[in-house]
């Protein structure tokens, strides 16, 4: 009988995590890889019924509807977080995160940094991805979630074959971005002990110093879990380069992945209208609101070659 381990290794899975911090322009990159033949992805459905075999397979039918597809995820501007969704659209199978998958299997939201990952959640996190792959008729499973920035050194324990896309943006641009979230407010910042943005500001704190603060926490989390990966298992890509070269940066891409060659999927993306987001903050913030951000990340910026 096979032990928890072996079940693993068996599987043996090839698997691509998205990382970046919030509001790095990670929901394009994944959004865009997902319509890769080669590559199996977790649905809408999947993430209200995690652990049903029946609703990979929905993830096929989308193919053969291309022009619904993109309209169903990416609207009419190719904006990968579009969300004003008719009831008829609103059934189109969509890539989501999926924290429900690995919280089926006890894998937690906010690890601490001493937590290991048992064989008992390896072996789960591992056949739930396999059955996804396998339903969905793929090479490569993709997981896009914020919380794996915290989870790199688990999951690559879990998976030793995993490959890390990590996507950069300005910080600058992101905290900006992040304030203008819908969801941020509400949302429980981990670095924080769980405390939301609503709350940080009503016991006096500056939005968009949390903001900034909350970029730099997310890129140290992850430049300290990469420690543990070697380089040829990870390809950092920059949202800027992104937005200007898509087709030499889309084309790196497929090369690192060791996915088949797809003509329709390069086609397919190099359509989509990304447009550059990052002047924003430039153009709206205030010079005393400008030397928040900078005196917070100037560090961090200085290190990736912002200025």
């Amino acid at each position: 009988m096979n032990t928890p381990r072996e079940h693993l290794t068996n599987h043996d899975e090839e698997v691509l995590f998205v990382i970046g911090a919030g509001r790095s322009g990670t929901t394009l990159l994944y959004k865009s890889l997902c319509l890769h033949p080669d590559i199996a992805w977790i649905s809408n459905y999947l993430a209200r019924f995690p652990g049903n075999r029946l609703w990979p397979l929905l993830n096929r039918g989308v193919a053969f509807f291309p022009s619904v597809r993109k309209r169903a995820w990416f609207g009419t501007d190719s904006n990968a977080y579009f969300n004003k969704r008719n009831a008829l659209i609103k059934l189109v199978p969509t890539p989501v995160e999926g924290e429900s998958v690995f919280s089926r299997c006890d894998i937690p939201l906010y690890p601490g940094h001493d937590w290991e990952i048992t064989k008992k959640q390896s072996a789960c996190i591992a056949k739930a991805f396999h059955d996804i792959r396998r339903a969905q008729g793929a090479k490569l499973f993709m997981s896009k979630r914020t919380a794996n920035n915290r989870r790199i050194p688990q999951l690559f324990s879990a998976f030793p074959k995993a490959r890390f896309l990590y996507i950069i943006r300005d910080g600058r641009a992101t905290a900006t971005s992040m304030l203008r979230a819908p969801w941020w407010q509400d949302h429980e910042v981990w670095w924080l002990n769980q405390k939301t943005p609503r709350q940080w500001e009503q016991e006096g704190g500056n939005p968009l110093e949390l903001a900034a603060r909350n970029w730099v926490e997310e890129i140290k989390e992850i430049e300290r879990g990469l420690e543990q990966v070697p380089n040829h298992h990870v390809m950092q890509i920059r949202y800027e380069d992104l937005i200007v070269d898509p087709a030499n940066v889309w084309a790196a891409i497929e090369l690192f992945l060791g996915v088949h060659r797809s003509e329709g999927w390069f086609s397919e993306v190099s359509k989509l209208k990304l447009a550059d987001q990052n002047r924003s903050w430039i153009e709206t913030l205030s010079s005393a609101e400008k030397d928040i951000l900078n005196s917070v990340q100037r560090e961090l910026l200085s290190s990736f070659g912002y200025r």
